[in-house]
């Protein structure tokens, strides 16, 4: 989340502050502010009015009260936040379809929204030289440990299932989720995967294109949810820039992007049968797949680089 952001503040920085339109010698001045905190929106609006600035914001998922709360915060949220904390933005970025539908119910008439794919940094990819960091070939997987949000412990057992017993699976992150690791390790340890299932916890950023790159196959197993419904995961833009072959399944608006001729997509509905089914057509016909990765990474480029979306960018700063 915080390199997405920078990453995008570092786009803002060069195509926001541009000259205005409706002053020839005025310069026109735009707040991006990352926090989704209502009490941040309000400061941000005020600020904005005072010094004469545009607010702008970036949502990439649902607000937390309605995605993980109990009904009780859900009410409050509803009844004290939404109605008044999107009408603080001059201009809002959203991920996807369903967060446009959603959050422009709580904007401003004369708010802009624009919908803004996440950010991949391709240049993180290139010329990477290194040997594999690992000393056998693995399935990899970065991200979540949570069950609920990202389905890992149903691609450990479909992992065991799976025809070739020589590959090994490699599972990054996760490093504050104690209570995920351990229902994790528990699983792993029961299924006697430990030779095979390596947890590496959270990996430095500069190491993750090397594990990336070096996998065999990337997944990400991701069970529907109204946090899946919202949004695109952003982990799985750095599978894309890897060009490595990837399984995913089909929640949010991963089907509006790609399809199973850049990837493996596999049914939401039947997780663990289609992701058994999937690793072993993916290895059988590692050539094929190999062809499908470099279609995915032409297709990820044309819509989630830096340079393609300072275009969205500047569309929303013209539209001030």
């Amino acid at each position: 989340m915080i390199k997405g952001i920078l990453l995008r503040l570092a786009i803002v920085a060069q195509y926001c502050l541009v000259p205005s339109r409706k002053k020839d010698d005025a310069t026109q001045h735009v707040l991006f502010l990352g926090s989704t905190d209502p009490l941040m929106a309000l400061i941000a609006f005020i600020v904005s009015r005072i010094k004469g600035y545009q607010v702008i914001n970036e949502r990439n998922e649902f607000p937390k009260a309605i995605r993980e709360s109990n009904g009780i915060n859900r009410f409050l949220f509803k009844a004290l936040v939404v109605w008044w904390q999107y009408r603080c933005f001059d201009g809002l970025f959203v991920m996807t379809d369903s967060l446009y539908n959603y959050y422009s119910q709580y904007t401003r008439s004369n708010s802009y929204i624009v919908k803004l794919p996440m950010t991949v940094d391709f240049d993180r990819f290139n010329n990477l030289t290194q040997p594999s960091p690992y000393n056998h070939d693995y399935v990899f997987y970065a991200g979540s440990l949570s069950e609920s949000k990202d389905g890992v412990e149903t691609l450990v057992q479909a992992f065991c299932q799976i025809q070739n017993q020589s590959i090994h699976l490699l599972i990054a992150g996760g490093s504050k989720e104690q209570v995920a690791y351990k229902a994790l390790e528990g699983k792993i340890n029961a299924l006697n995967l430990e030779s095979r299932v390596k947890l590496l916890g959270s990996l430095e950023r500069d190491l993750i294109p090397h594990y990336l790159n070096a996998a065999k196959i990337l997944v990400l197993a991701r069970p529907d949810s109204v946090q899946a419904s919202g949004g695109f995961p952003t982990k799985l833009g750095e599978y894309l820039a890897s060009s490595t072959p990837i399984i995913v399944s089909n929640v949010g608006e991963i089907e509006s992007y790609l399809s199973n001729k850049e990837v493996a997509i596999v049914d939401k509905n039947k997780l663990e049968s289609e992701l058994v089914i999937t690793f072993n057509r993916v290895l059988d016909d590692y050539d094929e797949s190999l062809k499908r990765s470099s279609l995915a990474y032409k297709l990820a480029y044309d819509n989630f680089s830096t340079d393609s979306n300072a275009i969205v960018f500047r569309r929303l700063i013209d539209a001030l």
